[in-house]
């Protein structure tokens, strides 16, 4: 799980990277999850993500595997989001909290909130 988040928040800089990490993503965060994340980190040929961080992940007190409860935090730099000019290098955090079912291996459900560093 941890190794995923690092992945998507700043492992991914070509299509090559997406390609070759594309079937892990979607294995351990399900269809739905890695295609929002992909959404908001590239466009077209290019990946905003330049580097992560930090990633926590957290498990509440679990007492049903089939449906855990994991807080994950990143941390990330975005180096730019437009083609014609490069913003400033800023740091974001995503918190992601998911409904996951540890015997299968699946992600349930999840809410994700964006927070501005600097």
């Amino acid at each position: 799980m941890k190794h995923a988040f690092e992945v998507t928040y700043g492992g991914l800089h070509s299509k090559e990277d997406l390609n070759t990490n594309m079937a892990m993503l979607e294995r351990t965060l399900g269809t739905k999850l890695t295609k929002e994340i992909l959404e908001n980190i590239h466009r077209q040929d290019n990946f905003f993500v330049s580097k992560n961080d930090s990633t926590t992940v957290a498990f509440e007190n679990v007492t049903d595997k089939t449906d855990a409860i994991i807080h994950v935090t990143t941390r990330y730099e975005v180096n730019g989001t437009t083609e014609e000019k490069e913003e400033q290098a800023k740091t974001y955090s995503q918190v992601y909290t998911l409904h996951y079912n540890l015997l299968n291996k699946r992600v349930l459900s999840y809410e994700n909130e964006r927070l501005v560093q600097n």
